[in-house]
């Protein structure tokens, strides 16, 4: 199967209110490069003590929202099941283990794909009753 290798470069300078590692940028970036379907692998370099790894996978995952109610000629788009793996990578090149660090990226990830699905689902879809089962 084709392999693409995309590099990202963060901008330089954020300003005060940004994540050290501009986390918005993170996800546009993921948006306009990384393919729309089969599996991925992100590399995320540069994560320290400083840069907490959780905030850079909860912006990974705002790029791969559950729902989609895209359609082609009035038939919704068939969704093939895609495996999505991200690994962080430490200033001094190791690969970060920390359980507990990737747990709470874990989780992070998906409070945050749950919440961009309860938000983008349309009312009809989501009702108050609907609602109210998912919380």
């Amino acid at each position: 199967q084709p392999q693409r290798l995309t590099f990202g470069v963060l901008p330089a300078k954020t300003s005060r209110h940004n994540h050290p590692m501009s986390v918005h940028t993170i996800t546009s970036l993921l948006l306009s490069t990384v393919p729309t379907k089969g599996n991925v692998h992100i590399l995320i370099t540069g994560v320290s003590d400083e840069v907490a790894a959780a905030p850079l996978a909860a912006a990974v995952a705002k790029a791969f929202p559950i729902f989609n109610s895209k359609t082609k000629k009035g038939k919704p788009l068939s969704e093939e099941a895609r495996h999505i793996s991200v690994s962080f990578i430490g200033t001094d090149g190791a690969v970060l283990e920390n359980t507990a660090a990737l747990a709470a990226c874990d989780a992070v990830s998906e409070g945050v794909r749950l919440a961009c699905r309860l938000v983008d689902s349309p009312p009809e879809l989501l009702t108050t009753n609907e609602f109210s089962n998912e919380c």
